[in-house]
Order: structure tokens, then C-alpha cells, then sequence
């Protein structure tokens, strides 16, 4: 990821409430992390209640604020992914790549993630997750080498 022109890198963005990086996988450049706005950013982090408010305050603003004058950038941006997909069950910016798009992103960009909210939903993908699982149990051995056992999974 050094090699990545962006100062801050994240695996998937969003588009809800305003452009932003989702902050479940970031990886930060020594340079950002070194600075005093990334410690003063994080010192000022108060636990609070409501995801959507976490979100908003912290997943956006930290975006925001870094964004004013580093480059940010999404492995797997929603535009890239929507360009190449025919989805339109919602507006772009109610679109959460990885609970909405999780099967093309497993199946078709080979994305390294299943987020746990995904399987606290995973009855109402049962069916469709379980084709799709031997696709993805492939990937996982031949990207991972195995090392983590899948059936640790609840």
C-alpha cells in the first residue's frame, strides 16, 4: 500500500451522508499518522450510543478532515464497482458496498472481507451466501493459504 499515491486508504467509501472512506479497514501512511491532526482527530473521539451518529461524526468527519488536504482513496470505491454492476434496488447513496453488493464483491472482485454485520443478516441471504460460500471458500485458500479456519465462523 506504500506504493499508493493516496495518504489514506480505505477498502470500500460511501456516499451516504457525504463521500467518505469506511472506517472498518484504513490504512494510514506513517506521514498521517505521525502529524498532529491525526493525534488531536482521535484524542477528541467520545464514546457515543447510535451508529448512524459514530458514522456521521466520526467515519465522515475523519474523511472530511483528512480529506481537505490528503489524498483519500477506496480500493474498491463504490463508483468503480457500480460502473462494472448492473444495481439499481437503491439510490447510490444509501448503498453500503458490503452488505448490498457483498456477493460481486466476494464473487467478482475478490474482495477479502465479510463484515460481521453481514452475518447477523445472513438469514435473509442464506440461500444466495450459500452458493456463493465454495466460490469464496476457494479464494479465501488461495489468497489466505488457509491459514485462518472458516468454520470458526458463527
Amino acid at each position: 500500500m506504500e506504493n499508493n499515491s493516496a495518504d489514506i486508504i480505505g477498502m470500500t467509501d460511501s456516499l451516504h451522508f457525504h463521500p467518505h472512506l469506511q472506517s472498518y479497514f484504513l490504512y494510514c501512511k506513517k506521514t498521517v499518522i505521525n502529524s498532529q491532526e491525526f493525534t488531536r482527530f482521535f484524542s477528541e473521539v467520545e464514546v457515543l450510543e447510535f451508529k448512524m451518529a459514530i458514522i456521521k461524526k466520526y467515519e465522515v468527519g475523519f474523511s472530511q478532515s483528512f480529506g481537505r488536504r490528503l489524498r483519500l482513496s477506496a480500493l474498491y470505491s463504490l463508483e468503480s464497482i457500480l460502473n462494472q454492476i448492473h444495481y439499481h434496488d437503491r439510490p447510490k447513496n444509501w448503498i453500503d458496498a458490503t452488505t448490498c453488493l457483498w456477493k460481486p464483491l466476494l464473487t467478482e472482485f475478490n474482495f477479502p472481507f465479510l463484515k460481521k454485520t453481514f452475518n447477523k443478516k445472513r438469514d435473509k441471504y442464506r440461500r444466495s451466501f450459500r452458493d456463493t460460500c465454495e466460490k469464496w471458500f476457494k479464494l479465501y485458500c488461495r489468497y489466505a493459504g488457509g491459514v485462518y479456519d472458516v468454520y470458526l465462523i458463527p
